[in-house]
């Protein structure tokens, strides 16, 4: 046999039968070629873990590595040469937004089925802004170094992508302290720019079918379908007082779409002890914050109750249904650490009702490694060819 591509079908059947349900060889022998995946995916989509974490390892930047937190057979190592020398900044429905660390170009890759979708460098995009003074320059962390010819992409912070039918889809992209919006649409091919503001942008979300620009309790809501006709600012009061978890401190804030449909806000609180870090205090989760929008009556409004829904929270957002995660405990926050200078060791599950935090899972694999929370999705997208 020439090739394990051309091996006849009834061939590889009677080998993935054998595999039985275990994910880890599924996802292995998914990772062969086109032709074995096309197997995969038609015959074992349905015992891929609803959720995972994609852990970044610079020992191993050529792999890619996913841990299941959820099951005792639970890391899975593929070979992934499509990520060596890339950032990742964010993940949807089983695609990664990488961007190159020395060319600044950015795309999409579906780590299992290795389809990916390039897009055009940002620099040009980047460097507009620069010359219009709408983007205040990033100063490197401890543990980063700022080199010219990774200066573009140490601006950008996080990338949302939003498909619509057939291979439609937009990819949004947060820079660090600019006052606009980068993104990108594939039926228009090129980088374009939106929502310019005399404020610095702390966040980005795609809701309802229109982008949500963020800046502490007030927003701006941009419909790319007509950039130029964006609302004004918009101030929202919440109509609660915050929370103090004791000693706690509001450290981080997350944006998320519910199941229902609601925009959520959810404030991360820490506490910090005497032990430094790369020059910066080391700080442990305490507790979260929800509140959910209405827009309406113009306000944030206290949650007490995410019902059946489940947030992972960390370096990206995802909501799901606990009844599709059954091994998650419903109305519940599970979340990883997402600062460098933390070392990542912040990690758990904090319970809504109780307000108690327990460990995410016993020895976590990626403790002091930085990851993305990770859906997999075997399917190809409809149209776009890798």
């Amino acid at each position: 046999m020439d090739s394990w591509s051309t091996a006849p079908t009834d061939l590889l059947e009677l080998i993935f039968e054998n595999l039985g349900n275990n994910f880890r060889d599924c996802m292995r022998f998914g990772a062969v070629c086109e032709e074995w995946r096309s197997l995969a995916a038609e015959k074992r989509a349905h015992v891929l873990p609803r959720i995972m974490a994609m852990i970044h390892d610079e020992n191993n930047a050529d792999k890619g590595v996913f841990f299941n937190f959820l099951s005792t057979a639970n890391m899975c190592e593929i070979p992934l040469l499509e990520i060596q020398g890339k950032m990742c900044f964010g993940s949807n429905n089983g695609w990664l937004t990488i961007v190159d660390k020395s060319s600044a170009e950015i795309s999409l890759l579906n780590p299992l089925t290795k389809n990916q979708i390039l897009l055009p460098s940002i620099s040009l995009v980047i460097q507009d802004l620069r010359e219009k003074n709408m983007l205040l320059e990033y100063e490197a962390l401890p543990l980063e170094s700022s080199t010219e010819e990774n200066r573009d992409v140490k601006n950008i912070t996080k990338a949302i992508v939003s498909f619509s039918s057939g291979s439609d889809y937009i990819v949004t992209i947060l820079l660090r302290n600019s006052e606009s919006i980068p993104y990108y649409w594939s039926r228009d091919e090129k980088w374009s720019l939106c929502g310019a503001s005399t404020n610095r942008i702390e966040d980005i979300i795609y809701h309802k079918e229109k982008v949500y620009v963020m800046n502490s309790w007030k927003f701006q809501v941009i419909d790319l379908n007509n950039p130029n006709l964006t609302k004004d600012w918009t101030y929202f009061q919440t109509a609660d007082e915050a929370l103090l978890y004791g000693n706690g401190q509001p450290d981080k804030t997350y944006w998320v779409e519910s199941l229902e449909n609601e925009l959520l806000k959810i404030i991360r609180y820490v506490v910090y002890d005497d032990v430094y870090l790369y020059g910066w205090k080391r700080f442990s989760t305490v507790g979260f914050e929800v509140f959910m929008l209405h827009e309406s009556t113009k306000s944030w409004v206290k949650v007490h109750d995410l019902g059946h829904q489940v947030l992972f929270l960390g370096l990206n957002e995802i909501c799901l249904m606990a009844t599709s995660v059954p091994e998650c405990m419903p109305n519940s926050i599970y979340f990883t650490d997402y600062k460098p200078t933390n070392n990542w060791r912040d990690m758990g599950v904090f319970n809504m009702k109780d307000q108690s935090i327990k460990p995410l899972c016993e020895n976590p694999p990626f403790m002091h490694k930085p990851t993305t929370w990770f859906t997999p999705n075997l399917l190809l997208l409809n149209g776009v060819k890798a």
